[in-house]
């Protein structure tokens, strides 16, 4: 894991501009280095073949197809035959220790928050270069991530996304009432595998409502 590539985006996540205070720098490693003994397990996916063109993704899966619904997606995974659908968490662990951060130091809480949202970010795009590394032999290429929440691509679809990977049975991760993950530090995300570089016209990017004052645009999200 890049550590020090970790906590420049757990300041990006943070707001802070420039030159960090070395009292701030000091919690970001310390909060990283309790991430790493954590062990958070390694991501988990599923490559599958649409079986629709391009209106409304569908994947085949066997229990039945899952539709990928909302015009973002549709946009997002244009031209892209295969998909590949994968899940991550921080588990349990790391929960729970930003509640007892919570109760004792609000503002490592908050620290330790950030960093966390990064770590998972950079699971994640360790996990990302080591498929695309797989598929490049095969003459493949992947887009970039995305998630249930963006744009109008609802958060309901995290039901059969979990259900395809077996996310509750091989990470812990279940949903809420409102589809929001237990772990709170999860993700489900749908990559676009493509015989070309993706060149789409459709960024995630496109699909949020602030994206016209964001200055993260085109960058890790600090909003998902």
């Amino acid at each position: 894991m890049d550590k020090q590539g970790i906590l420049k985006m757990a300041l990006d996540f943070l707001g802070v501009k420039g030159q960090a205070d070395p009292k701030l720098l000091g919690q970001l490693a310390q909060a990283f280095d309790q991430l790493d003994n954590l062990a958070p397990p390694r991501p988990i996916s599923r490559r599958l073949v649409r079986t629709s063109g391009h209106e409304t993704p569908t994947l085949a899966l066997q229990y039945g197809a899952l539709k990928l619904e909302g015009e973002s997606i549709v946009a997002f995974l244009e031209e892209a035959p295969e998909i590949c659908i994968v899940a991550a968490t921080l588990g349990q662990a790391v929960d729970r220790q930003l509640k007892v951060l919570q109760q004792m130091d609000v503002q490592q809480a908050v620290v330790f928050d950030a960093v966390a949202s990064a770590y998972l970010e950079g699971l994640l795009d360790q996990w990302n270069k080591a498929f695309q590394s797989s598929l490049s032999g095969q003459g493949y290429y992947l887009s970039p991530r995305f998630s249930p929440g963006y744009g109008d691509f609802p958060l309901s679809t995290q039901v059969g996304l979990l259900a395809a990977l077996e996310g509750q049975k091989r990470l812990g991760i279940h949903l809420n009432s409102h589809y929001l993950m237990v772990p709170q530090k999860s993700v489900t995300a749908i990559i676009g595998i493509h015989s070309k570089p993706f060149q789409s016209g459709y960024q995630r990017c496109d699909a949020c409502q602030i994206r016209h004052h964001c200055q993260h645009k085109g960058g890790k999200c600090v909003y998902s």
